[in-house]
């Protein structure tokens, strides 16, 4: 379970002897050229084919370049850059890009979408661009980016999706079901909706809204504050907030048809609030 570091480029070569690696990280501190037909190294650690399984880590503190098919099924990929992705089949465990940027989109190293399905998860330390037209889905995985800017569609699909990181901006149209931990950035732009039987749970602190949450049907919920600039409009579902909500001078918070907006931490407003439906009901203290 512990690490072995690799320095030098030349393989290794057993002289007698054998070699087993059953768990823990193979580190290559350098850039590298991953050439499954090729490295002997490589073939003694993760076999002919190199297939990192679960309890397995390859980790290169560099970029690799990929020169041939590599397998990911349940253990843990981690480079600084990658190149030539298409090589990789990825299964099950972990991608984690240590330095690179990633854009989804043209010339982005997933090209125009990515899905991270169940029992995949993705962690880009730096920053993680949706470009417009392009499509990030996480059904049933877990993404984490140092920073997520989306300009296209960003949609959460089922338990147990996580969204995680240091924050999220939204320029586009995000939608699903599932519990995004990064602070949520809603620009003017923004479009952030759930339907029937979906939810989307909001854990992080520092919530913004310049643009439009929309319950059609399903819930939203904001466990921390949230300062609204924009529209939050609910038609039948729920819009439930934990801490302290401001709605600004700017916004409105209107509720029609069986819906509930509970505000558990309070509304501070200086804007418009309103419902125009006798199923619609208003919870919390709000100083307006």
């Amino acid at each position: 379970g512990g690490t072995i570091r690799f320095v030098l480029a030349d393989p290794v070569s057993l002289q007698g002897g054998s070699f087993g690696f059953y768990s823990g990280t193979a580190e290559f501190d350098r850039n590298m050229d991953v050439d499954p037909s090729a490295n002997a190294t490589l073939d003694a650690l993760f076999g002919p084919s190199v297939s990192i399984s679960a309890g397995k880590e390859f980790s290169v503190t560099g970029a690799a370049t990929l020169l041939g098919e590599v397998s990911l099924t349940g253990g843990t990929l981690t480079v600084s850059d990658l190149a030539n992705p298409h090589f990789l089949q990825f299964d099950s465990g972990t991608l984690r890009l240590t330095q690179a940027d990633l854009a989804i989109g043209a010339g982005g190293l997933c090209g125009w979408s990515l899905t991270v399905a169940a029992d995949m998860t993705m962690d880009v330390a730096n920053t993680v661009a949706v470009a417009s037209d392009a499509r990030l889905s996480i059904d049933g995985g877990r993404f984490a980016a140092g920073e997520l800017l989306n300009f296209g569609h960003v949609e959460m699909s089922g338990s147990p999706s996580l969204l995680s990181g240091a924050a999220f901006a939204n320029h586009a149209f995000f939608d699903g079901d599932g519990a995004i931990s990064a602070p949520l950035n809603n620009a003017a732009a923004g479009q952030v909706r759930v339907t029937p039987g979906e939810r989307l749970a909001f854990t992080g602190s520092g919530n913004i809204n310049a643009g439009v949450l929309v319950v059609d049907g399903g819930s939203i919920e904001m466990s921390q504050d949230l300062t609204n600039s924009g529209r939050i409009t609910a038609d039948d579902g729920a819009f439930r907030a934990g801490a302290s909500v401001s709605n600004t001078a700017s916004g409105s918070i209107v509720g029609t048809g069986d819906v509930t907006l509970a505000f558990d931490g309070g509304l501070d407003n200086h804007g418009v609030v309103g419902l125009s439906a006798a199923e619609a009901a208003l919870r919390g203290d709000i100083t307006n």
